[in-house]
């Protein structure tokens, strides 16, 4: 990978109003949802006839799962900035001064997926930090925060983290070989949703007989699947963490492929 435009690449992205925004959006909305979750809990507290009824899932434990989630607030926000930031540098003609400067694709490629990586990582990790900070401000953490659940949080921020960085490997694959930001966008959308919606349907169903196979699925070992099965599942963990590497390599490697045989305009 060439340095110089990776820094440069890195410098577009961090220095767009997008990253502003997304820097807002981070720390806005846990802010947000903790005090929106903090107002149900008061009313519905409030209520004699709702005085029994579990309320916990208003502690902190669900909404640091709630941030990894590729659907839900700032989880479907970064791919879509991820693949816009890729997108214009193809749109705006500097990818294709990149390549007339002498410098490969194949390192055009790989500067633009590192500084994905770096980006939906770091956005991520602010954004769960920020979660844990305004969640342990109006709630508890649900359970005591310790032994297995230590480890349980431990699995959820590696798993986490990676599956956004995972994410980054088909952002820049749809936004290179596209060549426009609105479809790089849409199906950047649709992939991250339709993962996020099929894990959520096989949970329903009892896959133990297969859940081997069902756990190299990209992003099923993420968020509850990791923090409240009543056992560690280390081997959920574990594959979870394989199947992101492999899938997320598979990726790189088409989309290198692709690009270096496509047409720059």
């Amino acid at each position: 990978m060439n340095k110089g435009i990776f820094k440069a690449d890195l410098y577009r992205i961090f220095k767009s109003k997008l990253s502003f925004v997304s820097l807002i959006l981070a720390v806005g909305f846990p802010l947000f949802m903790s005090l929106m979750y903090y107002g149900i809990d008061l009313m519905m507290n409030a209520l004699d006839d709702t005085e029994d009824m579990m309320f916990s899932l208003f502690n902190v434990r669900t909404l640091i799962a709630s941030a990894y989630s590729l659907s839900d607030n700032l989880g479907l926000i970064i791919p879509i900035f991820a693949a816009i930031f890729v997108s214009l540098d193809s749109t705006n003609g500097t990818m294709r001064n990149k390549i007339i400067s002498g410098a490969s694709r194949t390192k055009v490629y790989l500067s633009h997926l590192f500084a994905s990586m770096l980006y939906n990582a770091i956005i991520i990790t602010i954004y769960a930090l920020f979660t844990i900070l305004f969640g342990l401000i109006f709630f508890d953490w649900g359970v005591e925060f310790a032994g297995e659940e230590v480890t349980r949080f431990i699995y959820l921020v590696i798993i986490g983290t990676m599956t956004f960085i995972y994410i980054a490997t088909i952002s820049t694959l749809l936004a290179l070989i596209l060549n426009n930001v609105a479809p790089a966008i849409i199906f950047t959308v649709l992939i991250s949703v339709g993962l996020g919606l099929a894990t959520t349907v096989i949970r329903l169903i009892d896959y133990e007989d297969f859940k081997y196979l069902v756990y190299l699925i990209p992003t099923f070992s993420t968020g509850s699947a990791l923090l409240f099965n009543p056992t560690i599942d280390n081997i959920m963990f574990i594959e979870g963490v394989l199947s992101l590497v492999v899938f997320g390599g598979l990726n790189t490697f088409l989309g290198i492929l692709v690009f270096r045989k496509k047409e720059l305009k």
